[in-house]
This record gives structure tokens, sequence and C-alpha cells, in this order.
């Protein structure tokens, strides 16, 4: 049952990115964090509460640096679930 599932979540996935074109994240926090968008502030970099900086162009993830600038890291893995990106 549990594979199941799993392959429905799967093809889920697979349909709404086709559907979309959005990338799917890895996991839910990763999702919520790097499709995040503040309500207050305009730029990423000046939101304390945006932790991730995704460019959908080249489908990269960065942490974002907060201090006053806009420079972010580049990550390779998801830093809640470990998978890589």
């Amino acid at each position: 049952m549990v594979k199941l599932l799993d392959n429905m979540n799967e093809q889920y996935w697979e349909a709404k990115e086709r559907w979309i074109g959005m990338k799917q994240h890895c996991c839910e926090d990763m999702t919520y964090h790097a499709d995040f968008t503040c309500d207050i502030h305009d730029e990423p970099f000046d939101c304390p509460d945006q932790l991730i900086l995704f460019d959908e162009t080249d489908q990269d993830y960065g942490l974002l640096i907060h201090d006053g600038g806009t420079s972010s890291v580049g990550i390779s893995f998801c830093p809640w679930c470990g998978n890589a990106l």
C-alpha cells in the first residue's frame, strides 16, 4: 500500500511539473522555503524569513546571506531532508 501511494504521489508531481512547468522540490520544507514570497519585503535579501533562493532558470538553490548585501551560497543538498538537489 505504501509503495502504491509513493508511486501515485510521484505521478502527481510529474504531471504537475509538466502542466505548470515548475520543478518538484525534494520535500515539503524545501518547497515552502524555495517558493516563499514575502508580503512585506520586495527583495528576498531584505526579508529575514527568506532562507532559500531558488533560481528557476538554472534550477539552482542557495542559502541567503543576510548581511545587507545580495549574496547567497549555493547548496547541493537539502538542509531539511538531506536529499541531493
